[in-house]
């Protein structure tokens, strides 16, 4: 469960913040790759912000974990019953 919230709360807050650490790390070692993985997470950064979905995105991400969550206590619990 605190993964899951840990995870939710990366998808809305987090991502800026590993845009700007991938444009640090180009600065310091001048591989080509991160600056375009930079350029790509600035611009789902953009969209993911300005969108009117935003929270909407979040909460289904959160919804679609906690089902997979109930989902796996719901198979261990039939499997210890058969034992």
């Amino acid at each position: 469960m605190v993964i899951l919230a840990a995870i939710v709360a990366f998808i809305h807050f987090g991502t800026p913040l590993i845009a700007d650490l991938f444009f640090e790390l180009y600065h310091l070692s001048k591989l080509e790759f991160l600056y375009s993985a930079y350029g790509v997470l600035r611009y789902l950064t953009a969209q993911f912000m300005f969108s009117p979905n935003r929270w909407m995105v979040t909460f289904l991400v959160g919804l679609f974990g906690l089902a997979i969550l109930w989902l796996l206590q719901k198979r261990r619990a039939r499997k210890e019953a058969k034992a």
